[in-house]
């Protein structure tokens, strides 16, 4: 074994002008509505800074859009996408040849990178990736980090995160409150695990239009207060919630809700008998590119979700100069300035009814809100959280 080990060093002694990094992205898809999007222009920041080798695990061949990596392994679409990314994800009938071919060549993928010299490994999310990387690079003396930011711990014991846990060098999450509960609940030494914040892309914001315009490039109306929800329709983001927090608001405050899922024809039918079919607006599934044009038009984002670790849309809302009402819950109290806890986290349905209210009823407040956070989403652009992925790589 150490022999081997030598081998593989003697081979990463040679020297290179960049630096090695393998990235491993489980999906690829330009118009998906899901936190991935945010991957693709990091990725390809990440490719001006080193020699980057770019593992696609499932959707569209990245190549013709992810610019600038030296090496491009894809693996392929595990079944062919007939609708969203999100609405097809679990009808996908996997053939066990072609899953048993893509580990068998994700794991010479790796084998072939080690012996090139690769020696650092960056996992988002996926749990067999993450092990398949650290079983090669442990036996290869090279390393892994993998990310991981949410509350899975809500969710049933997450035997496949505990195993990928165990497995790898480094966890990477969003916060440091993410980072104390992932110790609290995995067991995990606080030594294991560094923050690396989530990141906004400053520049799709400046050629914004102005609020009425956005509205009318969206079809919306012009003249009432609007609210808007951007997720995934399930109850682990409170989508449940959003009919009794648009009972609790004035009567002519409008709620438009930004995405697909489970429980779309149920809030559909909950709006019809509450009476708020003029007042609450589904737009189906949006892809995360249009998300910033939504954020404009809207006068407060809500976010009533059970958990969160980092949620990108939080930082584009701040961006958008969008005030934000979201629940207290994962890393939210990390992300929002200290002195604006009170007036954007809630904690209940009537709290954040009443917290909207008092944005939209109160100029002053509202417009002090809106600079404050406008001023602080600058913590976390796409720039400085690739000089903290330097640092800590």
């Amino acid at each position: 074994m150490e022999e081997f080990v030598f081998k593989y060093r003697a081979v990463c002694s040679c020297d290179m002008k960049k630096s090695k990094l393998i990235y491993v992205l489980p999906h690829y898809d330009t118009a998906t509505g899901t936190h991935l999007f945010y991957l693709y222009d990091f990725i390809a920041r990440l490719a001006e800074q080193y020699d980057l080798w770019l593992i696609t695990l499932d959707g569209d061949d990245p190549r013709s859009h992810i610019k600038g990596a030296r090496r491009y392994t894809y693996l392929g679409k595990t079944s062919p996408t007939t609708t969203t990314v999100q609405e097809s994800d679990n009808k996908k009938k996997r053939n066990p040849l072609f899953v048993l071919w893509r580990l068998v060549r994700y794991t010479s993928t790796l084998k072939k990178a080690r012996f090139l010299g690769y020696a650092r490994v960056y996992v988002h999310y996926s749990y067999w990736a993450a092990i398949v990387a650290a079983l090669v690079m442990r036996c290869t003396g090279g390393r892994v980090w993998y990310w991981n930011c949410g509350m899975p711990w809500l969710f049933g014991k997450q035997f496949g995160l505990r195993a990928t846990l165990l497995c790898v060098h480094t966890l990477v999450t969003g916060t440091e409150r993410m980072k104390e509960l992932y110790h609290e609940h995995y067991g995990i030494s606080l030594r294991h695990i560094v923050v690396m914040p989530n990141w906004i892309d400053l520049t799709r914001f400046d050629t914004l239009p102005n609020r009425r315009d956005a509205r009318a490039t969206l079809g919306l109306h012009e003249e009432v207060p609007i609210v808007l929800f951007v997720h995934k329709l399930v109850e682990r983001k409170g989508a449940d919630l959003l009919t009794q927090i648009a009972e609790c608001l004035p009567n002519n405050v409008h709620m438009v809700v930004v995405g697909g899922g489970p429980l779309l024809d149920a809030l559909k039918k909950q709006a019809n008998g509450r009476g708020l079919n003029e007042r609450m607006h589904f737009t189906g599934w949006v892809p995360a590119r249009d998300i910033p044009m939504y954020m404009r038009a809207a006068d407060v984002y809500v976010m009533p979700s059970r958990e969160e670790g980092f949620p990108h849309t939080i930082l584009e809302a701040m961006a958008a100069g969008t005030p934000f009402v979201a629940t207290d819950v994962g890393g939210m109290k990390d992300i929002v300035p200290a002195e604006y806890i009170e007036t954007v986290l809630a904690t209940t349905v009537s709290d954040m009814a009443k917290k909207i209210s008092v944005l939209l009823g109160d100029r002053g407040i509202y417009i002090k809100t809106s600079s404050a956070l406008g001023e602080h989403v600058l913590r976390y652009t796409i720039e400085r959280i690739v000089s903290e992925f330097k640092k800590m790589i």
